[in-house]
């Protein structure tokens, strides 16, 4: 059952993929404006820990609106993990063209 939930969670955040990728592209640009030389990879990682957050609130919207199918606070579980690796694609495509 949590395999279901888990697809319906990818769904859900491939709709919303975009707004992933223009707050990634956001953070990114305002960590390469106050960036003084060195520092890529602090400020990077912070802005992936935020985006982490900033990510898992509509997946907790959705994991409240789907509170009573069975197999959702699982699916809800393997998202968790998947979450952060746009944006570390996105960190590294960023860092290997702009640093």
């Amino acid at each position: 059952m949590s395999d279901a939930m888990l697809k319906k969670y990818i769904r859900f955040n491939i709709k919303i993929f975009p707004m992933y990728i223009v707050l990634s592209f956001l953070l990114f640009a305002a960590i390469f404006l106050g960036e003084d030389g060195g520092a890529y990879i602090n400020g990077v990682s912070t802005a992936i820990i935020q985006l982490v957050i900033l990510a898992l609130i509509p997946n907790i919207i959705y994991l409240i609106m789907n509170r009573n199918e069975s197999g959702n606070f699982l699916g809800f579980l393997g998202m968790i993990p998947i979450i952060p690796v746009p944006f570390v694609v996105i960190a590294v495509i960023m860092g290997v063209v702009y640093v």
